[in-house]
């Protein structure tokens, strides 16, 4: 009998079908959230769960951290990591394949080429999806409960304790924001570091998604120390931002202030647009200039690109740092790249080159020539 001929993209569309059961056979794990197959990328040399997905609305699969590896549908993903780049099977003078292809590799793995998938196999690759997705919710659960007893255990910031302290020495006075003081703010005397440091005083911020249990999916930490009767970010080789998040922060926000509508982001006007930093300390600058505009931290740079939010937004203004490393330019590039493939556009702001970021205009903290 003669075998069916499928067009690429009716085998794309099958493979999209089965998206996470392939991922899994490629990767060996992987880790669901939202429209996101997270996987870790073997070509790195230091495999991480945040950089590298697959999205099953867009069909697009990209690690963020490499220029080269992306591609949209998941023939490209076989392609890329299973067959060499092959797209069709290579052959000799005889006929005899010597180099597979992503085309007949994936019609063996759908079971299009007339043998019945191994029922053992299946088996074990139901039960290996049913225990991976079992222990990623057990390790978020627990991630997520000792970051939100950290956030209870806080005191809501007043004005005069250390955290709004250190905001004030950045020339941000809290008790005058048009808002009042941030709710998602708070100081804790005692916050340990995940290398076991400390422990130190601390601002702490509640990341919040929706979704979640109270909407709290995680807490930044940003650690304190005094000296000379001025509080700064207190930095060590193991932590060199002076920051750490605790709990599964992906896609989440630190929400300071909610602009003219004074509404939940989840309720937010349509066609708002609203104002994105990297940073605390830049996204209350921002809504210090701009109290009616919605100011949110988005906490990292690749995680800016896979904020959650609502889809009747107009757009995100996104307050850019002057930074200057390789490295860095290009995760923001990827990050804005992202935006615009999930249809949020973003609009770029930059700072004053005279100075590194926004909080530095604030305070007149010119770079040096």
């Amino acid at each position: 009998m003669m075998q069916a001929r499928y067009s690429l993209d009716e085998i794309n569309a099958r493979l999209a079908g089965r998206a996470r059961e392939l991922c899994i056979h490629l990767f060996g794990a992987v880790q669901i959230r939202g429209h996101d197959i997270w996987m870790q990328n073997p070509l790195r040399s230091d495999p991480n769960w945040t950089s590298f997905s697959y999205n099953t609305r867009s069909f697009i699969w990209k690690d963020f951290s490499f220029e080269d590896c992306a591609g949209k549908g998941l023939l490209s993903l076989i392609a890329k990591f299973a067959t060499r780049g092959e797209y069709k099977a290579q052959r000799d003078a005889a006929g005899r394949v010597v180099r597979a292809g992503a085309v007949s590799w994936a019609l063996d793995f759908l079971g299009l080429t007339g043998h019945a998938p191994d029922p053992a196999e299946a088996a074990a690759i139901a039960a290996r999806v049913k225990r991976d997705q079992a222990e990623a919710a057990e390790l978020r659960s627990r991630a997520r409960a000792g970051a939100f007893k950290l956030w209870l255990d806080a005191k809501p910031l007043d004005g005069t304790d250390p955290a709004s302290l250190y905001l004030k020495s950045r020339d941000i006075d809290v008790t005058k924001l048009p808002e009042g003081i941030p709710h998602a703010l708070r100081f804790h005397p005692e916050i340990w570091a995940a290398n076991r440091m400390g422990p130190f005083p601390g601002m702490v911020a509640c990341i919040s998604r929706e979704g979640e249990p109270q909407g709290f999916a995680a807490a930044h930490r940003t650690y304190l120390a005094c000296t000379r009767g001025v509080w700064a970010k207190h930095c060590w080789p193991d932590c060199k931002t002076g920051k750490q998040v605790k709990g599964p922060f992906a896609g989440g926000s630190i929400r300071l202030t909610r602009g003219a509508s004074g509404k939940t982001l989840k309720a937010a006007p349509e066609g708002e647009w609203i104002q994105v930093s990297e940073g605390i300390e830049d996204a209350l600058t921002g809504a210090i200039a701009k109290p009616e505009i919605r100011s949110l931290a988005g906490v990292s740079l690749s995680n800016i690109g896979g904020l959650v939010l609502p889809a009747q937004l107009g757009g995100v203004y996104i307050l850019k740092q002057n930074d200057t490393d390789p490295t860095t330019l290009r995760q923001f590039d990827q990050a804005m790249d992202r935006l615009c493939e999930r249809g949020f556009e973003p609009a770029i702001v930059r700072a004053d080159p005279r100075f590194k970021d926004f909080n530095d205009i604030l305070q007149g903290k010119e770079r040096a020539a």
